[in-house]
């Protein structure tokens, strides 16, 4: 029983915070936001394995981040030490693993920006959708019923563990990092900072027919 609750805490503390989160990334410039919806609609599936690849770099970046770590405790604890001794200053204890451990949450802090524009994209979308369905006039509540339904998604236990949470968060992942990486520019239509942000269009989608040739 003691189990069983724990878990429906979990639950319960991990949507609210999670549906707290995307509603603050909500309030970004809409020329963030609509794009990264856009490319939901456009290409989910090549999402996806965008988002494996980004998801492989950042494991491969983990990895090699622990791989240093003994070596990064020692040096940037002899740094410290010897900056503490220059200004006549005192330490803070365990100063070092501190900063050390800061400088690996900057070096991933890309990877976990791309993924919360990626899963504020994808409420957007699906608040734009409803909102069209339902005929909504406020665009909050929809955002909101947005947010909650992928963050009940996320940590609904195993179904939302094991393969919600993967799938969605791999999709989120490639949109999200996408336009990080080719973020629109500042006066275009939205339909124009989609379409050039897009840099993983599908050669298929480009007509290679020299003009003037008949199929």
């Amino acid at each position: 029983m003691a189990n069983v609750l724990s878990i429906a805490y979990f639950v319960v503390v991990s949507v609210i915070a999670h549906t707290s989160i995307l509603l603050w990334i909500l309030l970004l410039p809409s020329r963030w936001i609509e794009p990264t919806g856009r490319r939901f609609e456009k290409a989910p599936v090549r999402l996806l394995f965008t988002g494996l690849l980004f998801a492989v770099l950042a494991f491969l970046l983990l990895c090699g981040l622990l791989l240093v770590r003994q070596s990064a405790f020692q040096n940037i604890s002899r740094f410290l030490a010897w900056f503490c001794t220059t200004l006549s200053i005192k330490r803070i204890p365990h100063d070092g693993p501190m900063l050390t451990h800061a400088i690996g949450w900057l070096c991933l802090s890309p990877f976990l920006a791309g993924l919360l524009l990626g899963e504020a994209g994808l409420v957007e979308c699906f608040a734009t959708r409803l909102q069209r369905r339902w005929e909504v006039g406020s665009r909050w509540w929809p955002r909101i019923l947005g947010a909650f339904t992928l963050s009940f998604g996320y940590f609904m236990p195993i179904l939302g563990w094991f393969v919600f949470l993967p799938v969605i968060g791999l999709v989120s992942l490639g949109g999200g990092f996408l336009t990080l990486i080719c973020p629109p520019r500042l006066g275009l239509a939205p339909e124009k900072c989609a379409a050039e942000g897009d840099v993983m269009s599908s050669v298929s989608d480009i007509d290679l027919k020299p003009a003037g040739i008949a199929g």
